[in-house]
């Protein structure tokens, strides 16, 4: 999965950002982002955590009916902190995930088709873009 660590990393601002006004409350957070082979990173009101979380498509449901899995983990806020200052250290002691770039910046990205053909952009597309 270095790909969804690639994502991750490039989210890292974003997900940060709305961890502080969940841990401000100055206003509703919703967060939910994909980070690539059904993994999604929410920050939620009601939860003080980020939450890294597979997701899995039930039998029949269509796209964006997704639900989660208990394959995850939940990362309170207090703990987000050290987990930011401790992504440098990951990548500096795994040299694979810090070249790992997001698929979506190779070139089979460049057109539509491209994007809708892969499984870590789109892991619950229908077998008729395949």
């Amino acid at each position: 999965m270095c790909f969804s660590w690639a994502w991750l990393r490039d989210k890292l601002q974003e997900i940060d950002n709305e961890a502080r006004e969940l841990n401000r409350q100055t206003r509703c957070v919703k967060y939910r982002g994909h980070i690539g082979h059904g993994i999604y990173v929410s920050v939620t009101e009601g939860f003080a955590c980020v939450d890294v979380r597979q997701y899995y498509l039930p039998y029949g449901a269509n796209a964006g009916n997704e639900r989660p899995t208990k394959r995850g983990i939940a990362i309170r806020l207090d703990e987000w902190s050290q987990f930011l200052n401790l992504v440098p250290a990951i990548d500096a002691g795994n040299m694979i995930l810090a070249e790992t770039k997001p698929c979506y910046d190779n070139n089979d990205h460049l057109g539509q088709l491209g994007i809708l053909r892969c499984g870590g952009c789109n892991p619950f597309a229908c077998d008729d873009w395949q």
